[in-house]
């Protein structure tokens, strides 16, 4: 038997917050990771650098499940 634990979605924004369509990287962007679970509901974290989000969204996974 399976137990979904958390879906995780990661998105990239331009500066007025619209996904990019086109695959280009042109103008200021954002990536945004949806995080939703069942122990913490949904939540959203927000960084302009894809590792950063990538390590914010690892701490928060660790914290999630470490109780």
């Amino acid at each position: 038997m399976s137990e979904l634990l958390c879906n995780i979605e990661i998105i990239k924004e331009d500066e007025d917050g619209e996904k990019f369509d086109d695959g280009t990287d042109d103008g200021a962007k954002l990536y945004v990771a949806r995080i939703q679970s069942e122990l913490l509901g949904p939540r959203e974290i927000r960084s302009g650098d894809i590792m950063d989000l990538i390590d914010q969204i690892t701490i928060e996974l660790q914290e999630q499940f470490e109780e």
